[in-house]
């Protein structure tokens, strides 16, 4: 089980890279460029320049060593303001075909040629001095570097002098300046020489390059440190090695390099990484290659120093500036705070408290046995009926069955967290006020201080009396303030405000309707099989596009070919073709001996998964052994099942 999985993932980083050496398709519509480019010439560079590295510190841009009729450590350093040139020391290593990097106020001219060298210098911008850093762990020229939060990160390469020739490597590296050394990552999915990249959003994008000797490639690899993966973008329009890429207004813009068939291109291209799509952009004023690798641009303006051959025109500086737009607000998630009204005690007209000395229990001579019920405070800390001086024995006319309301003393309900509580501190007709009953809640307990009247049906008639008060559990005790009756005093709650978290709706994206893939541009990798060794070999479908790009899922349906399985002198073999029902089909290498040559035919359905499917067929031709110029295949159509059935009797 362990080797199969192994096996899966093998081929699933072979076919990544296989898929990415003619790109993913591009787009058919992409959105516009958010802002405006144009072209602008800049101060020639003196005595011009090929292959250089460069970044922007500040307000200069720096363009080292490269090639001047030979390779050299020149540094010349450009003010942005000012439009000048003017020259900054020697590096200590002559050199061209490396890249440059910028981390804080250091630049870094990193590997290149002639060997190649693995070497790297950096120019203290502050110091205006040259020293040494850690090498590479790979020597390699025509590599690309960039800076990535922090760290910088070395990408592809080539073994020889020459553009695009020699061994092409597919090495990936990490430099971190805190330890000051070089580690090495996963390899990158197709490797290339003389491409560019960027960084953006924290992550990495390697465009175009030289896959193979005398190739180009519109490849866009893209490596996210976090992940430690590389996936594919929607390829560029056009192949090209030694351009240069830079970002502006949020996109990516590629422009410039070169095509071995032809030659320096003027083209740009814009590639926005939200979409992921590409759309053109205005041609450079004149066509460049092998321009300064590097970071040369600022927040509105890439420059584009050098080109290649070296000669008159390799003086020319062209400015690609762009006019962003103002960002507009962008809807987040982020709670908006808002005031929403709470209580908040405020006292009003405060009462004036006068303490009164301490109270004791003194028997008052007329008091007798009565049936009147007699009043009892019960021991509680609530209040309790206190004697009036002013009420006496003598029976007074007012003192009657009025039906006045009950006076009792009823303590006011416990504060609460309500949100408008108040107390009033009314006066009574005794001129007594009752205390607000504050701390804990405590149950509710009424002193019964209620005066007898006359006309209860319950009570015969009888002369008041003075109430007898009974201190059984507090025998002396210190009286609460007396309030003196001004006015009613209220405590009112007032509103103040509070931060309450108030959402505000998060914008989505209205769904699009998926839209099926693209099978009519499907074709095979190999599409040529060689040698004919009678082995069945592997054949990779590629070249299916979705227009919403969506990783279609593709599977064989059908092998057939047109000559016959066991065929005269092919090798005695059978069948000819397995993996129907499967991604991975494959195919013998061989061919009739007096044939023109084999033609297979693989047909194949690719769903995207979510319902859009379309299907095609590829071809595979495994050509007569001859002179090249007559190494060809004549497809005779789809004549024979690969799969079998096999033939009793081979022919001879």
């Amino acid at each position: 089980m362990a080797s199969h999985t192994k096996t899966r993932a093998l081929w699933k980083l072979i076919g990544l890279s296989l898929a990415v050496i003619l790109g993913r398709p591009e787009r058919l519509v992409a959105a516009p460029f958010p802002g405006t480019l144009a072209w602008e010439l800049r101060t020639d560079i003196p005595g011009g320049v090929e292959a250089a590295a460069g970044g922007v510190i500040g307000d200069k841009l720096y363009v080292s060593h490269g090639f001047r009729g030979i390779d050299t450590t020149d540094l010349a350093i450009y003010d942005l303001i000012l439009g000048t040139w003017s020259a900054g020391p020697s590096a200590s290593v002559p050199r061209s075909a490396l890249a440059g990097a910028v981390l804080g106020d250091k630049f870094f001219a990193i590997g290149g040629q002639p060997g190649p060298t693995a070497t790297v210098e950096v120019f203290d911008s502050s110091t205006s001095l040259w020293s040494a850093a850690a090498s590479l762990s790979k020597a390699r020229a025509g590599l690309a570097v960039v800076a990535l939060d922090g760290l910088l990160y070395a990408i592809g390469g080539r073994s020889r002098p020459t553009f695009g020739r020699g061994t092409i490597f597919g090495t990936s590296e990490v430099y971190d300046p805190a330890t000051g050394a070089w580690a090495m990552l996963g390899p990158i999915p197709l490797p290339v020489s003389d491409l560019s990249a960027v960084g953006f959003q924290g992550k990495l994008y390697a465009l175009g390059g030289v896959p193979f000797s005398g190739t180009t490639t519109n490849a866009v690899q893209i490596y996210d440190p976090a992940t430690d993966e590389w996936s594919l973008g929607t390829s560029m329009l056009s192949p090209r090695a030694g351009l240069l890429a830079g970002v502006l207004c949020d996109r990516i813009i590629v422009f410039g390099g070169t095509d071995f068939e032809v030659g320096n291109m003027g083209a740009t291209e814009i590639y926005d990484p939200f979409d992921d799509t590409w759309t053109m952009g205005p041609d450079m004023l004149a066509p460049a290659g092998a321009m300064a690798q590097g970071p040369t641009q600022t927040d509105d303006t890439i420059v584009a120093v050098g080109m290649q051959p070296f000669g008159p025109e390799s003086v020319l500086v062209q400015a690609l500036v762009a006019t962003c737009p103002t960002p507009s607000p962008v809807a987040t998630d982020t709670p908006i705070v808002t005031a929403t009204p709470v209580p908040t005690e405020t006292a009003t007209a405060t009462p004036t408290a006068t303490p009164t000395a301490t109270e004791t229990t003194t028997p008052t001579p007329t008091t007798t046995a009565t049936p009147t019920p007699t009043e009892t405070a019960t021991p509680t800390p609530t209040e309790t009926a206190t004697p009036t001086p002013t009420e006496t024995a003598t029976p007074t006319p007012t003192e009657t069955a009025t039906p006045t309301p009950t006076e009792t003393a009823t303590p006011t309900p416990t504060e609460t967290a309500t949100p408008t509580p108040t107390e009033t501190a009314t006066p009574t007709p005794t001129e007594t006020v009752t205390p607000s009953v504050t701390g804990t809640p405590m149950p509710t307990a009424t002193a019964t201080a209620t005066r007898t009247s006359a006309s209860t049906p319950t009570d015969p008639p009888t002369p008041r009396a003075i109430a007898t008060v009974t201190q059984t559990a507090v025998p002396t005790r210190t009286a609460r303030p007396r309030v003196t009756p001004r006015a009613t005093h209220t405590r009112t709650a007032t509103p103040s405000p509070i931060r309450t978290a108030t959402a505000t709706p998060r914008r989505t994206a209205t769904p699009r309707p998926n839209r099926t893939p693209d099978c009519t541009h499907a074709f095979a990798f190999d599409f040529e099989l060689r040698p004919a060794n009678h082995q069945l070999v592997p054949v990779w479908i590629s070249g299916v596009r979705d227009p919403d790009g969506d990783p279609p899922a593709i599977v064989v349906t059908r092998i057939t070919q047109d000559e016959p399985l066991n065929g005269f002198r092919d090798g005695n073999t059978c069948p000819d073709g397995t993996g129907v029902g499967t991604a991975m089909p494959r195919v013998r290498a061989e061919h009739a001996r007096l044939g023109d040559g084999r033609v297979y035919h693989l047909s194949f359905n690719a769903d995207d998964g979510k319902g859009g499917t379309c299907s095609g067929t590829v071809e595979v031709c495994m050509p007569r052994h001859g002179p090249r110029e007559e190494r060809r295949c004549v497809d005779q159509g789809p004549l024979f099942d690969s799969t079998g059935p096999c033939p009793a009797t081979p022919s001879t």
